[in-house]
């Protein structure tokens, strides 16, 4: 309900500084939305196939970076107010559903005898890996649209466009692939394809190297993504009894929503 709130406010704002200091307080809201999200997922995942789940889950969020920016664009050309609007609109639908959900089974921690952290800092490590590999992803999604329009490069949505439909195709494959073959085995050499499809950007800026460098990142950053997760969820630092549910579940997102900003 604050995302709708939000949204609401960014239609009156004309201040930019006002809007800069607004999107840091809805950043903190939509990276708790997140965190609650993947736990509640993960809550209902089987863990043998937990990479596998979680890369299904996250083909609805590369189905929207596909659509958005045409999308954004053309309601843009409209007003600002009625993007604002628009946004609002969509968290409403949002909120309307999550109060539909069932509450998730409740996870026990187990009596280790060791003291309960409000961090667990070796998650916060590993995370840096996620935030990262996610600070490229975070800048293509905020301006590959802008970046191909000043390049005379048609149409805009190209770059996300090829990045979500390489995501649809290679992420279901990896999330198998991560459970049977290990999760580091299969993020590690992620890393180098998500490297060179950033590299591929830099050096070109036609619609050729454009889709290029899409289908490489993509393919690197849709199969990182579900592996990380899945190898973060079977770390000794999830305190979940058997058949539980972690109750760590959310903290990668954070990061993720960091680079995004």
């Amino acid at each position: 309900m604050a995302l709708t709130i939000f949204s609401a406010i960014y239609a009156v704002l004309t201040s930019y500084v006002l809007m800069l200091a607004l999107a840091i307080v809805h950043g903190v809201f939509w990276s708790g939305l997140l965190s609650a999200s993947s736990a509640y997922m993960t809550n209902m995942l089987p863990e043998r196939r937990r990479a596998e789940g979680i890369g299904y889950w996250g083909l609805s969020t590369v189905a929207a970076v596909a659509v958005a920016p045409s999308v954004g664009f053309w309601i843009y050309r409209r007003g600002w107010v009625w993007l604002c609007v628009g946004a609002a609109v969509l968290n409403l639908i949002m909120t309307g559903i999550a109060w539909t959900l069932p509450d998730g089974p409740a996870s026990r921690a187990r009596e280790t005898g060791a003291p309960r952290r409000l961090l667990e800092w070796r998650v916060l490590i590993v995370s840096g890996t996620l935030f990262l590999y996610s600070f490229g992803y975070g800048g293509i999604t905020s301006f590959a649209a802008m970046y191909a329009e000043a390049n005379g490069v048609t149409p805009t949505s190209v770059y996300l466009t090829t990045l979500a439909l390489v995501v649809l195709v290679t992420r279901p494959l990896a999330g198998r692939l991560g459970d049977r073959l290990g999760y580091k085995r299969v993020f590690a050499p992620c890393l180098v394809v998500i490297s060179a499809g950033l590299a591929c950007l830099a050096i070109g800026s036609t619609r050729t190297w454009m889709i290029v460098s899409a289908a490489i990142f993509g393919a690197g950053f849709g199969t990182a993504y579900p592996v990380y997760v899945g190898y973060v969820m079977q770390g000794p630092w999830i305190w979940c009894s058997a058949g539980a549910g972690p109750r760590s579940a959310g903290v990668q997102h954070p990061g993720l929503e960091v680079a995004r900003t």
